[in-house]
């Protein structure tokens, strides 16, 4: 008579783990990323209930104004454009280690821009446009991935951030009507090769406009109106569509 194979308790014990594995993805990673968003969540005033949907889950792909990847369900993009949001920008964004964007024009949003910012170094589009931040704009130099950056229309003070030209990746690029400290334009925007929207207007610069600016042959949009510039217009690039 044959003998029925019988299954070893460890082969058992490593089988359930595998389907554990499966059905619940590992949570560690989402568990820290939900309470970043809560954090996030508690440190806005939100009249228009947008943020409703943030509470403690297991993941938070399933909040509104949030996308996550398919694959990992990290948090990739928050989003909500002219939604009445107030309040700071919690420092728990840096727990967002997959943030590719980051998009919040039109809001009242308020306080500094975090310095922890930098540790979403995935972050490849940060739009804060139209908002009430103030204080020095960090150095975000080592976020490489930038291809959109757009500060334009907040109260950030302090010197014209330079560090800009190191932004390599960047297509569009917003400063303006800020109020920095007087100064020039950076030479080092002329590193931006792929730029195509340059928005520096009302940005308290003076000097001349560097030559380097007009090497950019991807450029469409430059705006430095409602500064104090001075000199000879260097030659332009027939390539530079529309200049303000």
């Amino acid at each position: 008579m044959a003998k029925t194979p019988v299954l070893s308790l460890q082969f058992i014990s490593t089988v359930i783990c595998l389907l554990s594995l499966s059905s619940f993805p590992p949570s560690l990673s989402l568990n820290v990323e939900t309470q970043a968003l809560l954090d996030f969540k508690s440190q806005l005033k939100d009249p228009l209930n947008v943020l409703g949907s943030w509470k403690e889950s297991e993941s938070p792909c399933e909040f509104s104004g949030i996308t996550c990847d398919p694959l990992s369900g990290k948090v990739t993009a928050i989003s909500f454009d002219n939604q009445s949001l107030s309040g700071v920008i919690s420092p728990s964004i840096s727990a967002l280690e997959s943030l590719m964007t980051l998009w919040l024009p039109s809001n009242a949003i308020s306080g500094k821009l975090p310095d922890g910012l930098i540790n979403c170094s995935k972050l490849k589009q940060l739009n804060l446009t139209g908002n009430k931040m103030v204080g020095v704009i960090p150095d975000l130099s080592s976020l490489r991935s930038l291809e959109i950056l757009d500060l334009s229309e907040n109260y950030f003070s302090g010197r014209f951030p330079t560090w800009v030209g190191n932004l390599t990746e960047l297509l569009a690029l917003g400063l303006g009507m800020n109020e920095y400290h007087v100064g020039e334009i950076p030479e080092s925007i002329g590193n931006l090769k792929n730029l195509t929207w340059l928005f520096l207007a009302e940005s308290y610069l003076r000097g001349e406009i560097p030559e380097s600016i007009f090497e950019l042959e991807n450029l469409q949009t430059l705006d430095l109106s409602r500064n104090k510039i001075s000199g000879q217009f260097p030659k332009i690039n027939i390539q530079v569509a529309k200049a303000y």
